[in-house]
């Protein structure tokens, strides 16, 4: 199924055309790369895309329930993190609920810990751990390497 097109896109300011006539479409489950030297316009063509820019002509359909996304060349990112650490900042959920998790963890490993309270804690984990597992918790990591 086509989940976005492009068809006879151009784009000119003034008399300087940067782009002609480009046309594509990308199908559900597609992975595309956009491959050129500096300045031939490919993040002029993206920011088009995404709707950052205006078109000078052509058409552009998004299938519906869909967005675009873009990250810019540069972001203008001035941090101390290592890429990694940086890109954890995505996932703060995750992120949060694997530390509550741990916690938990940390409690029911509690050789003193009542029966009652034991069994309390043991539901709360498994009802935080079952939340996690749904929401790609088991993945982020990975996700991000």
């Amino acid at each position: 199924m086509i989940i976005f097109s492009a068809s006879g896109v151009c784009l000119s300011f003034g008399t300087d055309v940067i782009l002609d006539n480009i046309s594509l479409g990308v199908n559900e489950g597609d992975k595309i790369g956009v491959v050129g030297v500096n300045g031939a316009g490919k993040s002029m063509f993206l920011k088009l895309l995404t709707g950052k820019t205006e078109r000078t002509s052509g058409e552009v359909y998004l299938s519906y329930g869909k967005t675009v996304g873009f990250l810019e060349q540069d972001t203008g990112l001035n941090s101390e993190n290592e890429i990694y650490d940086e890109m954890l900042y995505a996932f703060p959920e995750l992120v949060e609920t694997e530390k509550r998790l741990a916690e938990l963890v940390e409690k029911l490993n509690d050789k003193n810990l009542p029966q009652d309270e034991h069994m309390a804690l043991a539901g709360k984990y498994t009802s935080l751990e079952e939340k996690f597992k749904e929401n790609g918790g088991y993945e982020y990591k990975s996700r991000i390497s």
